[in-house]
């Protein structure tokens, strides 16, 4: 078994670019670090600054279709071994997969 396996978050968002970045900045300074963000704009009208780090993945769906179906999205675009999912008005202690994994 791998003891550093890949970790996936998916954030799907909408218009919330304010919480979104809290979210995103909990997943990056994360104690473990082997992980990838994969964050699903679901056609915000309001602009996404993204952080520049080479684990982020960013997909925008070209027209509104809610929650489930951006969850979905991420999870056909994850390469971790595990996955998380995470609101973008939620954030994680950084802990938190540390925590789950050990």
């Amino acid at each position: 078994m791998n003891s550093n396996p890949l970790i996936s978050v998916i954030i799907t968002t909408y218009n919330r670019p304010n919480l979104l970045k809290r979210s995103i900045d909990s997943v990056l300074k994360q104690s473990y670090k082997n992980i990838e963000l994969v964050i699903i704009d679901d056609s915000s009208k309001a602009p996404i600054d993204l952080p520049d780090d080479n684990r982020i993945i960013y997909f925008r769906n070209k027209k509104n279709k809610g929650v489930q179906y951006s969850r979905n999205k991420g999870l056909s675009i994850v390469s971790g071994i595990y996955v998380l999912n995470l609101d973008d008005d939620d954030y994680f202690h950084k802990k938190r997969i540390d925590a789950l994994l050990f």
